[in-house]
């Protein structure tokens, strides 16, 4: 899967990162199912701005500063499950 806007930076670097990870922690579980859902086409597909999303929960700061791009509202996870809870 090839992407033109970046992510496939970001994807290599999860793998780098879930692998190293697991090596420096001696981790038992494997990070490869993770990372073979998280590059799927259906996972792709779920990106917010496709799927008309309300919310993306995220602990990335570089995100939470967005506020509302697009008209979705980002908000850290604990917020969000504040939301959930709200109903």
């Amino acid at each position: 899967m090839s992407f033109q806007d970046g992510s496939d930076a970001i994807l290599r670097e999860y793998a780098e990162t879930a692998w190293k990870l697991k090596l420096e922690r001696g981790l038992a579980e494997n990070p490869q199912p993770w990372l073979n859902w998280i590059n799927s086409p259906a996972t792709i597909s779920r990106v917010p701005w496709g799927g008309r999303a309300d919310y993306i929960a995220s602990r990335d700061r570089h995100l939470l500063v967005l506020g509302k791009p697009f008209g979705i509202r980002v908000v850290g996870d604990r917020e969000f499950l504040a939301i959930l809870r709200e109903g």
